[in-house]
């Protein structure tokens, strides 16, 4: 059998002389296919057969919505109308094939997904937004419900068996999501403790969302970010008000997935030890623990890189038609969130490349299935690939950031007094040592040491030696594929690199190679003591437990008890937006400072708005000469303002003064003067 084949002589079933080893392969093929009701082969055909025909008949609703929608552009709903009239003639037709109906559907679903992003006649502005979802919705059913019927195609990429997960699998899969969540939800408000303006500016965006302000989830909104995320993380500020746990859940969930896809990811791709070690490690990651913490979309570079090269080579090694499109949905889904998942396609690029080597013929013979997983992107991504064909500059406005686009790096050698060479070498130089010695630069996290524990700075190097001792296999070639393509997008070409929260899609693959690393450190040590492997598994999981344990020691003894998290002025509007947020905004709250405040007494700081929807005022005479003597009085009085407390004593006396330090120093942030009247 070639080394490099996906699947084993035996096809994971025991020989006979009546099953040949092929058919056996294909046996184990079949059982990746998404899981079937419990009733006979006839009863599913039937129920397919139902389901595919209804479908037209839900594209029609869809026509017949647009026709009266689009007024300015009728023909929209009568061609979508007319297209699935054709479908479901070809769906009637015993005669004609059904591989080409399922074709003619994707295309049908495609026209459907056209007038998300092309707006004619700017309809979307005047839609609901459930109808909008719903159209979208159709669409990608249209095209997935297609996709999912092609024939299976394995590629030989030189994978472990692909075995179907087990209940072994759902196990461990359910320890690591519990293990995940209870890392990451517990104490969310107060941990870290300081809001950054960014992560309540895009909870601002989210609050519109939730409340009907913004309306249109295909577009792009603050800082040119897709709105769909705000649409998403307003469903969490429905259920639990403008607080801040609601802000930060939905991300605290993505990066819990993130620990899951990564063991799918590992177990694929190198053995279901090393996805077991990724998985653990993930689970406990500083830099994964924070950035789950925090209501800033960064986070999904990590989820949705690590979902979409799960699936991907799910797809290559069993040729299943499910995991490709799971792969391209999450693909196109990916790119409504932040800018890093942009470099998810390139890392799918040049994957596809790695298998074009590995197994040319077999890579080409799956091209129906790879046209698919495009298809399902397309259809996924489509309204806001037309979003930006139509805006242009809801898509380049942050281009400035990256190098060959702007003149940055000359500026920087101006300031700085150095040849722009030097500044280009820092650049791939921090990028290459971020794992292991450079701290980050951003202001998102500064723990004053590399994206990983120094513990596991010496297993990291192993995991590179092992990496490239075995280069010669398809997925470790991704996985250093996977980490020189975000580098570059992530880091050598954008300023100031590099910064954790620009390299979170590069993370998990850098635990990838840590796990690698201790499982084949682990395996020689075995072979040198006599070690069993049931052995070697325990000392390996031991290893990583331990690991783990100092890095949650890290986060949450000694980096969020000694550190300064924001500035002392972020701190201290937090401190009082977190008030707001305990005493459900019952009095009248106000907020003492120079910075971030009008003469009208309009607060600008977004932690203060995002919570009390602009409720909260400033200190000032516009303000305190109409203030309601029968309702509680909240003063935070920060130190750039301190003058005025002995005024508000004056003015309202009887109040109680609560000073909050900072732990780091001892430097007072904010003074509270309450008045209850």
């Amino acid at each position: 059998m070639d080394e490099h084949s996906s699947l084993p002589p035996d096809g994971g079933m025991q020989a006979t002389a009546d099953t040949s080893p092929a058919e056996q392969a294909r046996g184990r093929i079949a059982r990746w296919k998404a899981p079937r009701l419990s009733l006979p082969g006839a009863h599913r055909a039937k129920i397919a057969s139902v389901l595919y025909l209804s479908l037209p008949l839900v594209g029609m609703y869809v026509g017949q919505f647009l026709l009266r929608a689009i007024s300015q552009a009728q023909a929209w709903g009568f061609a979508i109308m007319a297209a699935n009239v054709l479908l479901l003639i070809l769906r009637l037709r015993p005669a004609f094939p059904a591989a080409q109906a399922d074709w003619a559907q994707t295309v049908v679903g495609l026209l459907i997904m056209l007038p998300l992003a092309a707006n004619p006649g700017g309809w979307k502005h005047w839609a609901q937004t459930w109808q909008l979802f719903l159209v979208w919705g159709i669409a990608c059913l249209f095209v997935i419900a297609a996709v999912v019927r092609l024939e299976p195609r394995p590629i030989r990429l030189g994978l472990p068996a692909p075995e179907p997960p087990d209940r072994r699998d759902w196990l461990i899969v359910g320890l690591l999501l519990v293990g995940a969540l209870l890392l990451r939800v517990p104490y969310l408000e107060t941990v870290p403790m300081g809001v950054d303006p960014d992560e309540a500016s895009l909870a601002l965006s989210a609050a519109d969302a939730a409340e009907g302000v913004a309306t249109d989830p295909f577009a792009t909104g603050w800082a040119t970010h897709p709105t769909l995320q705000f649409f998403l993380n307003g469903l969490s500020i429905r259920a639990f008000g403008r607080t801040f746990f609601a802000m930060r859940l939905p991300w605290a969930i993505a990066g819990s997935l993130m620990v899951v896809a990564l063991y799918l990811l590992g177990r694929t791709c190198y053995g279901r030890r090393v996805g077991v070690l990724a998985g653990i490690l993930a689970l406990g990651s500083n830099t994964a623990i924070h950035f789950s913490r925090l209501g800033l979309n960064n986070n999904g570079d990590s989820l949705f890189a690590t979902w979409v090269l799960a699936a991907l080579w799910v797809a290559g090694a069993t040729g299943s038609a499910w995991a490709y499109a799971i792969a391209g949905f999450g693909l196109g889904f990916a790119q409504y969130f932040y800018f890093g998942t942009r470099a998810i396609p390139f890392v799918v690029l040049v994957t596809l490349l790695i298998w074009l080597v590995a197994d040319r013929r077999g890579t080409l013979r799956a091209w129906k299935l790879l046209l698919g997983f495009a298809l399902v992107t397309l259809v996924t991504a489509g309204p806001l690939f037309g979003h930006w064909l139509r805006s242009p500059g809801s898509v380049s406005e942050h281009l400035f950031l990256t190098m060959p686009f702007s003149d940055k790096m000359q500026q920087l050698s101006a300031q700085m007094g150095l040849p722009e060479w030097k500044l280009w070498w820092y650049q791939v130089r921090d990028s290459l040592l971020v794992f292991t010695v450079t701290p980050d630069r951003g202001t998102f996290y500064h723990p004053q040491q590399a994206m990983l524990h120094p513990a596991q700075g010496p297993i990291f190097l192993i995991g590179l030696l092992a990496v490239f001792a075995r280069i010669k296999k398809p997925a470790y070639q991704g996985l250093v594929a996977w980490m020189l393509v975000v580098l570059t997008l992530g880091s050598v070409l954008i300023t100031d690199a590099a910064t954790f929260h620009r390299l979170l899609g590069v993370l998990p693959a850098a635990i990838l190679v840590v796990a690698i690393g201790l499982d084949a450190g682990v395996a020689k040590l075995a072979q040198t003591v006599g070690w069993t492997p049931q052995v070697a598994s325990r000392v390996a999981a031991l290893v990583a437990v331990v690991l783990i344990a100092l890095d949650i020691h890290f986060y949450f003894g000694v980096y969020n008890v000694h550190q300064a998290y924001k500035t002392p002025t972020q701190e201290a509007v937090t401190l009082a937006a977190l008030d707001y947020e305990r005493n459900q905004g019952h009095g009248t709250f106000l907020l003492c400072t120079h910075e971030g405040v009008d003469a009208s007494g309009r607060v600008y700081h977004s932690p203060t708005a995002y919570v009390s929807r602009d409720r909260f005022l400033g200190c000032v005479p516009a303000v305190l000469d109409r203030l309601n003597p029968e309702q509680p009085l909240h003063f935070y009085v920060l130190p750039d303002q301190a003058d005025i407390l002995p005024v508000l004593q004056a003015r309202f006396p009887g109040g109680t003064i609560e000073e909050y330090k900072r732990r780091m120093d001892g430097m007072v942030l904010v003074r509270k003067y309450t008045v209850a009247q």
